[in-house]
């Protein structure tokens, strides 16, 4: 949820592929344009990610 796209390309060499998207699956919150870009990028529907299937406490603002 922070960072740039440069940010996106030092994870992905630090961690790799497969453990980003197990780990985000699992998330219980995703801002919506993360949501998007991970379920766009990693070819996932949104209703697969934890975050979207779990109700929050309180609102996003």
């Amino acid at each position: 949820m922070y960072g740039d796209l440069k940010d996106w390309h030092e994870i992905k060499k630090f961690y790799g592929i497969d453990k980003i998207k197990n780990t985000v699956l699992y998330i219980r919150y995703l801002d919506k344009l993360t949501l998007n870009f991970c379920s766009q990028y990693f070819g996932v529907p949104k209703e697969q990610f934890r975050c979207n299937n779990t109700p929050q406490s309180a609102k996003a603002l």
